[in-house]
């Protein structure tokens, strides 16, 4: 990544033996996806150079991990998002980056196919699959999750979700757009605009990191990253192509 314009170069694969990957996230210096195909979720430790090294499974449970499409951390905790079976579960991280106490949290009413996760300041957040919903939830001491509510945002299939300055975002990538929001109301976003641009086709996902917009775009064969000031995108461009897809299922 570059430190000037966040360009990205000398991309590679890593993390060998690694099948059906999805949903990566990082604490420390661990990297954390759930293999699908296992039921599980890895951990690998990230070298000094970025490579995956030392992956294995380190959490696997068929009931707990089923149909699982996305994993973040928040507060020393990682939490697992189960699609089809409409689970969200959360783990304590060790001080050796292993997952332990992991239970069900969030009640099965409140949680419909979630296909993103996310965590900002108090409060967690789940996008869906199958209708324009996001949930928020507030965070417990414990990593609990407590008082979801659902929240009609008026943008279908709200896939990825990030936080960046005072602004959430969430692709659609149906409609190839990214939705703004910029006011709050116990976690609530609302005050929300489109953003839009002509190499957005199909964004699945986003990241934001010091003032650029990494877009997996076109359900997972290419990024395309912007600048992003303000809710407002410019200079974007395709920074990695070729991507094996990631599809939608």
């Amino acid at each position: 990544v570059s430190l000037i314009d966040g360009s990205l170069s000398l991309c590679q694969n890593t993390g060998n033996g690694i099948t059906q990957a999805l949903g990566v996230t990082a604490y420390k210096n661990y990297v954390y996806f759930v293999n699908r195909s296992g039921h599980e979720v890895y951990k690998c430790f990230v070298s000094s150079n970025g490579a995956l090294i030392n992956c294995a499974a380190n959490y696997t449970n068929p009931t707990f991990i089923n149909d699982p499409k996305t994993l973040t951390v928040h507060n020393g905790y990682l939490y697992i998002g189960n699609f089809s079976t409409r689970l969200i579960v959360v783990c304590s991280i060790s001080s050796t980056g292993d997952l332990t106490n992991c239970t069900q949290t969030a009640s099965s009413n409140i949680v419909y196919n979630t296909f993103s996760i996310r965590a900002n300041n108090s409060y967690f957040y789940m996008g869906y699959f199958s209708n324009q919903y996001i949930s928020v939830c507030e965070i417990g001491s414990d990593g609990s999750l407590n008082s979801c509510t659902n929240n009609n945002l008026n943008n279908n299939y709200p896939y990825g979700l990030a936080f960046y300055g005072n602004y959430f975002y969430d692709v659609n990538p149906y409609s190839n757009n990214i939705q703004a929001c910029s006011t709050f109301n116990a976690g609530v976003p609302s005050g929300c605009s489109l953003l839009t641009n002509a190499l957005m086709t199909n964004p699945i996902d986003l990241a934001i990191n010091k003032g650029t917009a990494y877009i997996l775009n076109n359900y997972g064969v290419s990024i395309v990253t912007c600048s992003i000031s303000n809710a407002i995108l410019s200079n974007c461009s395709i920074a990695v192509n070729n991507l094996v897809s990631l599809g939608i299922n």
